[in-house]
């Protein structure tokens, strides 16, 4: 009597990212597929898997390893049947499955799986079943696609955590405030309109024992980004586009996030709060000679002596500590005057705030219906195009005029109390932002010789208000 001829197979199993399949595992679609292999008296040769990786997804999912070796052990006749749970776990992509016929048809490898039975790929009837197995597959994952996108869009808009850390300032569920860490938030942007350097923010909530709320100390670019966060200012945004207002209170008010925003963005206005300088005038004191920024540097031997040098041409240098000193007295002895209240309150920019507030939203108004009436085919991609890209420079001109809208950073300085003992506890990053607003320094050459500070070098030009 003949021994029956061993016929091998392999099992092909897969777990993609949306856990499709019943949540059934690798594991236990092994275990399914090697009972139907003991049911069809096949011998199981090996098992390919790939675990968590889309089948759909081909722009964005990592090489199937196990599925390539398998085609690979299908091309080099290894094997005579595949298994596989379903359709679904071996491909989703029209592609894919047409390479996968491709393979299997000329040698006759039929498939065959748990849930969705025997495809015979050898005959037209089988591969058309196949074609239309996948486009069911390739219909369940768009539609599940759809699904979670939908929920995005509701988490966003409904104002909740859409995962990821808690963000400071909110609980967990994104949406209550947590009062301790929103008035620090809404502190720390009132100080940078008033000049203040993030770098000083953050060196004062680590002194606090303030820590992000993954329990690290702070660095300047996280701070940064909290504090640019349009959630602050109660914007939703949806696919990085401001998207209607949020359910949650506001921590500052919008106009004020905004101007912070603006101070943010603009490199000129950063280097007057730089991170970096550490003196009164470096890089705001000119040289009377060419125009030039001075530098900040130190000579000497032994005990070296701070000094502003010309940083082009070293035409001229000044001991930092008479210069800044006298600079300050200037300041001080302005923030003192009668007027003084009423002239550094003015605001810069021609126009109020809120007339840039009122462009900046009819600008985003219009932009919103434009692209409702581009889906409605109302108008074309053409026009959609040459109206957005004029509407968008619309809302940053709005904005950039909501930013400039801000008080002179001395405005602050005028409180009750002490203008004195105000301006000698001010951060450094405040005094510099000051300085650059209501005056430009030049130093002029040295008269006569003999190390002492000459206030006639020192010219003072009041900065329009």
């Amino acid at each position: 009597m003949s021994q029956a001829a061993v016929i091998y197979c392999v099992i092909y199993c897969r777990i993609s990212e949306d856990r499709e399949g019943a949540g059934l595992g690798v594991e236990r679609q092994e275990e399914d597929c090697r009972a139907l292999a003991a049911q069809l008296g096949l011998t199981v040769l090996t098992v390919y898997t790939d675990n968590d990786i889309s089948a759909y997804r081909r722009s964005t999912r990592k090489p199937r390893k196990g599925y390539e070796q398998m085609l690979a052990g299908a091309q080099a006749g290894r094997f005579a049947v595949i298994i596989a749970w379903h359709t679904d776990r071996l491909h989703r992509s029209n592609t894919e499955l047409e390479g996968y016929i491709d393979v299997c048809q000329p040698r006759g490898i039929p498939t065959y799986t748990v849930k969705a039975g025997n495809l015979d790929l050898s005959t037209a009837a089988g591969r058309l079943v196949a074609r239309q197995l996948g486009a069911v597959a390739r219909y369940q994952s768009e539609h599940m696609g759809e699904q979670i996108q939908r929920a995005r869009e509701q988490r966003v808009f409904s104002g909740g955590n859409a995962g990821g850390p808690r963000p400071f300032g909110f609980g967990a569920d994104g949406l209550a405030l947590c009062p301790a860490e929103a008035e620090l938030i809404a502190r720390a942007v009132q100080d940078v309109i008033d000049g203040k350097s993030l770098s000083a923010v953050c060196r004062e909530w680590n002194a606090a024992g303030v820590l992000t709320s993954q329990g690290n100390p702070w660095t300047v670019t996280k701070l940064r980004l909290v504090l640019l966060r349009p959630r602050n200012a109660a914007i939703l945004v949806y696919r990085g586009r401001e998207a209607g207002t949020a359910p949650w209170p506001p921590l500052v008010p919008e106009m004020t996030w905004r101007q912070m925003r603006a101070i943010l963005a603009d490199p000129a206005r950063r280097t007057a709060s730089s991170n970096r300088v550490g003196s009164l005038g470096s890089g705001l004191y000119l040289c009377g000679k060419c125009g030039a920024p001075m530098k900040i540097s130190t000579s000497g031997t032994g005990s070296k002596v701070r000094g502003y040098r010309c940083g082009e041409h070293n035409h001229l240098t000044q001991a930092a500590a008479p210069l800044d000193a006298y600079v300050e007295a200037i300041i001080v002895a302005r923030l003192l005057r009668p007027d003084a209240r009423a002239a550094l309150a003015v605001r810069r920019e021609d126009g109020s705030a809120a007339s840039a507030q009122d462009a900046l939203g009819a600008a985003e108004a219009r932009l919103a219906e434009l692209g409702t009436m581009y889906a409605a085919g109302e108008i074309d991609g053409a026009t959609l195009k040459t109206a957005t890209a004029s509407l968008r420079a619309q809302a940053e001109a709005a904005r950039a005029r909501l930013g400039r809208a801000a008080p002179s950073p001395a405005a602050r300085l005028l409180g009750d109390g002490d203008v004195r003992a105000r301006w000698a506890a001010a951060d450094l990053s405040v005094k510099r932002a000051v300085l650059a607003a209501l005056m430009t320094v030049t130093i002029g050459p040295a008269v006569t010789r003999g190390g002492r500070f000459d206030p006639g070098r020192v010219t003072v030009e009041w900065r329009q208000e």
